[in-house]
């Protein structure tokens, strides 16, 4: 089955790194450099993911990320940004968006990235038979806005491995969007105590800090 992926960034380095990266790995790959011609490609075309860069002129990556989900909710998205904890991550989460590739970033980080959610597309619950795919189960119910039935793959997953960072993390993220910000505090005190050196597991430790 041949994948194609939509790419829309406003820096063409970054545009032709990311395309030319994907076109090595067979994937079918278009670009747009705003995100109004990104938002057209994707109304003309069925894609199977879109890389989205957040900060862009004129129109936001966020205000494209909203406009994408509303024509279809369930398209994966994966976020390219130098800032993966800003103000809008949190509405990044709510639109099912978790997963980031943050600048400066390797072309293996790009495959490995686009890979993981391709394979986690085609998890079901069947599959669910181990700490791996409890957490990327997890990951899909969020990608399709199923914030409980995530919540509780991610207790699962804790109840098999609890020295990991990322289920208390994510769980965070859940916990934040739905306003329970005393629970999503104590899920990133818990994430960055079991992995110290994650920088996003501490700006968003910061940022709840704010509320």
């Amino acid at each position: 089955m041949s994948y194609r992926i939509l790419v829309i960034d406003d820096t063409k380095n970054i545009r032709m790194m990311v395309s030319k990266c994907l076109v090595s790995e067979n994937y079918t790959v278009d670009a747009a450099d705003n995100g109004y011609d990104g938002i057209k490609l994707f109304k003309d075309h069925r894609y199977d993911l879109v890389m989205l860069d957040i900060r862009m002129p004129e129109l936001s990556g966020t205000e494209v990320l909203k406009i994408l989900k509303g024509i279809n909710k369930d398209i994966p998205v994966i976020i390219i940004t130098a800032f993966p904890t800003i103000k809008n991550a949190v509405e990044c989460v709510k639109l099912g968006a978790i997963d980031y590739i943050r600048k400066p970033f390797t072309s293996e980080r790009i495959k490995e990235t686009v890979l993981s959610l391709i394979n986690r597309a085609n998890i079901n619950e069947l599959d669910v038979n181990d700490y791996k795919y409890l957490l990327e189960y997890a990951k899909k119910c969020i990608n399709n806005l199923e914030f409980d039935k995530a919540l509780n793959y991610l207790k699962k997953a804790v109840s098999i491995n609890i020295n990991d960072g990322e289920p208390f993390n994510l769980m965070g993220n859940i916990c934040e969007i739905q306003e329970d910000f005393i629970n999503a505090q104590k899920y990133y005190n818990i994430a960055l105590v079991l992995d110290p050196n994650s920088e996003i597991i501490a700006e968003n430790l910061a940022r709840i800090a704010q509320y």
